[in-house]
């Protein structure tokens, strides 16, 4: 159950600190292909974040 809080909690602060970091850069730079690299970056990062977590359950 530890390592599970410790993926979670890794998780939570690099997908916030990249939401963060990128959310500026769209704000300034207002491109669609930014918008979309977010999005494809958080959709990545989710699918990581699953295979991580079925490491502990299994």
């Amino acid at each position: 159950m530890e390592g599970y809080l410790k993926v979670l909690s890794f998780h939570a602060y690099t997908i916030g600190c990249l939401y963060i970091t990128l959310s500026f850069t769209a704000y300034y730079i207002k491109n669609d292909a930014v918008n979309a690299f977010i999005v494809v970056i958080i959709i990545v990062d989710y699918i990581v974040y699953r295979i991580t977590l079925r490491k502990y359950y299994t």
